[in-house]
């Protein structure tokens, strides 16, 4: 065999280079971002049902420009207004592990998801808990 990795079956050919530790790190700081949305959710949520109907209009809405970004399908007028959305933050960052990247571009995109979730869990979730948690759990 050639002195290279494989992948699917010994089909295609990999040369990846991934940092599992980086990976690992940033998919921890993404997901905690978006469980902070999916509390935020359950906050304002009446039941089961609303809360899966809401996580799904919610991730329609950052995922839909993000895939038409990706495909092609986006017209270069809107690609500004869509940079910043947290799917396309995600999507970079997650792409730190995996390939070069511009080192001014990945600080800000991580200063923001920072304070988006500092934000986030500081000023709306935390505050909002001991009330959510009586009336919804009886503590």
């Amino acid at each position: 065999f050639p002195s290279h990795d494989y992948g699917v079956g010994l089909l295609v050919p990999l040369n990846l280079s991934l940092n599992i530790f980086v990976l690992l790190l940033i998919t921890v700081f993404v997901a905690t971002f978006y469980v902070g949305l999916g509390l935020l959710l359950s906050y304002y949520s009446q039941d089961f049902t609303s809360l899966l109907v809401n996580y799904m209009i919610m991730m329609m809405v950052f995922l839909v420009p993000s895939v038409l970004i990706m495909a092609g399908l986006l017209p270069e007028s809107l690609l500004a207004f869509t940079r910043y959305l947290p799917s396309e933050i995600s999507l970079r960052i997650m792409s730190l592990a995996l390939h070069d990247f511009e080192f001014m571009q990945a600080m800000i995109d991580l200063l923001i998801a920072f304070v988006a979730s500092f934000i986030l869990y500081r000023f709306i979730l935390i505050p909002r808990f001991k009330a959510f948690a009586s009336k919804h759990l009886g503590v």
